[in-house]
């Protein structure tokens, strides 16, 4: 069955219309998102991936923070005698 590409702009009735997919289906390959049925492990494993990668960027924000206060002092301690 031939699927056509439908413009955003467009609106399409899907009772009586083909659905256009967006991304290939594959049988190898699943939905990671939370509330897809996927396993308790599967699910566990992306919740400590989320938390470290917020734990790095929260890490890499503080530092700069902290470094660009750091200068800001430094630059006054120079300024004033």
């Amino acid at each position: 069955m031939p699927v056509s590409v439908v413009s955003a702009l467009q609106v399409q009735d899907t009772s009586h219309a083909a659905v256009a997919i967006c991304r290939p289906e594959s049988p190898h390959v699943r939905d990671l998102g939370r509330n897809s049925g996927s396993s308790g492990v599967l699910s566990a494993v992306l919740q400590d991936v989320e938390r470290a990668v917020t734990v790095i960027v929260a890490t890499v924000v503080g530092l700069t923070f902290a470094f660009g206060f750091a200068n800001v002092l430094n630059l006054q301690a120079r300024i004033r005698p």
